[in-house]
């Protein structure tokens, strides 16, 4: 992410939430297994670098003893076993263009090498485990073969396009404050639903040139994009009812309502994505529950509800999409990247004026209330971003297809909640206690150790990705 993409995204939400808190009284890899078995013409008695064993008969195999392991049989690791990391880091670097200074695919001779795939595998295992020996170190390995574009290349190359992609942005369900407050406000289901939006993808599919290295990346990003938006309908479904029953007008209700209908449409346009890169545009789908907060009366459950989607969700998702877009080559794809922007501009204007005109209704005690939900919201939502962006750099050729700098988008998410979002709160006269900014600056910095496997968001395993 250049310094004029975060300039950029930063006025954008500064200005966005400007509009309306002036007027009142007064801050993005998908399958979880491999995409398909890893082709090497290695030989069991093929002689490695690092002195490492032959790669496995199944090539498809991980390497990763934990995720291998056959009826719960698990492998246990040997420390010793990390020693040929400083020894494949050079390798895998050898094996990276020589111009490589952002995080690139391995070069076609060396795509193959029995070498290279054996090196992925011992360093992706290794940084899989060595946060359980030693925290510290494993930040630095896994910072440094990051940097150096190896843990890109490795993830690509073993099929795991997921741990290499940045897929949040639909607006998760709001945290809840306490254990009263988790009653939904609508009934869940536990059987997934079957989406198929094939049909509609295929008819707004855009024109799409992209490096082969990074078909698969691509596709896992904006499938990802692709089930969190549609999702998140169920949010703004929720959030709309809770609206109705707090009293709202029925313009703002409607208004609300209608926003589900631009989430599903945000999943269709990533689909759409998803079918120009060769992919297919459905997936299952799970409910999502918006907690009730039934600790407290319902205009203040509201308040809740909509702040956390609006103005800190959907503020955030506006700052990551504005910055993507402001790097992005003109074509179809911006095209589709500046309707889901706008659409998410207008999600978070609402909540921030329904937000100020709103908290006139409520009392000192529920302002205080509000405040302490605040605090929970913030970790809430930057754990969230945090998770879902994986930490990898942007490939090159990377932003004409809307892969992301995992670092810099993170970055910029504390940036909006740290320099917008809370100033502007403090505006509203939200109460601002300091557990607030403790829950927040708690949280890892993005340049900070980061306890999650090399490859991955959600810190699962290594290169999967739930």
């Amino acid at each position: 992410m250049t310094p004029d993409a975060r300039r950029f995204a930063l006025r954008a939400v500064g200005k966005l939430v400007a509009s309306v808190v002036a007027a009142a009284p007064l801050v993005a890899c998908s399958d979880d297994a491999p995409a398909a078995p890893i082709v090497t013409d290695a030989h069991a008695d093929a002689a490695l670098a690092c002195d490492l064993p032959p790669l496995p008969a199944d090539s498809g195999a991980t390497g990763d003893p934990l995720f291998d392991a056959a009826d719960g049989d698990v492998a246990p690791l040997v420390p010793s076993e990390g020693a040929a990391y400083p020894c494949c880091l050079p390798v895998l670097e050898g094996a990276l263009p020589a111009d490589a200074s952002i995080a690139s695919y391995f070069e076609e001779s060396r795509v193959d090498d029995p070498s290279v795939i054996a090196c992925c595998r011992a360093t992706i295992e290794y940084l899989d485990h060595e946060d359980e020996l030693d925290v510290t170190a494993f930040a630095a390995d896994r910072n440094v073969a990051a940097a150096h574009g190896a843990l890109f290349a490795c993830c690509l190359r073993l099929r795991f396009p997921s741990g290499a992609s940045c897929t949040s942005w639909g607006p998760p369900p709001p945290p809840a404050m306490n254990s009263r407050s988790t009653t939904p406000t609508t009934p869940s289901f536990d059987a997934p639903e079957l989406v198929d939006l094939r049909a509609a993808a295929r008819a707004s599919m855009p024109r799409i040139v992209a490096d082969a290295s990074l078909i698969e990346v691509a596709q896992a990003t904006w499938r990802g994009r692709m089930v969190r938006e549609y999702g998140s309908s169920s949010v703004f479904e929720s959030l709309a009812m809770q609206l109705a029953l707090a009293g709202h007008d029925a313009a703002d209700v409607a208004q609300c309502r209608a926003f589900a209908d631009d989430e599903r449409h945000h999943g269709v346009l990533c689909g759409a994505v998803v079918e120009a890169l060769g992919g297919q545009a459905r997936f299952e789908s799970e409910s999502t529950p918006v907690p009730a907060h039934r600790d407290v009366e319902v205009t203040e459950a509201a308040l809740r509800n909509l702040f956390a989607v609006c103005c800190l969700a959907e503020t955030a998702a506006v700052a990551l999409l504005g910055a993507e877009r402001f790097e992005m080559p003109d074509g179809d794809l911006r095209g589709i990247l500046t309707r889901i922007w706008s659409d998410e501009i207008r999600h978070a204007r609402f909540g921030w004026r329904l937000l100020a005109t709103s908290l006139s209704q409520l009392d000192e005690p529920a302002r205080v209330r509000l405040g302490e939900y605040l605090a929970v919201a913030l970790a809430d939502v930057e754990r969230h971003y945090r998770d879902n962006i994986a930490l990898v750099e942007k490939p090159r050729g990377g932003s004409a297809l809307g892969l992301c700098d995992g670092r810099a988008s993170r970055a910029l998410v504390r940036d909006v909640l740290h320099s917008v979002v809370l100033p502007q709160l403090a505006r509203l006269g939200v109460e601002r206690p300091q557990q607030a900014l403790c829950a927040l600056d708690a949280l890892p910095e993005p340049v900070a150790l980061e306890i999650a496997r090399p490859c991955d968001q959600l810190g699962v395993m290594t290169c999967s990705v739930v």
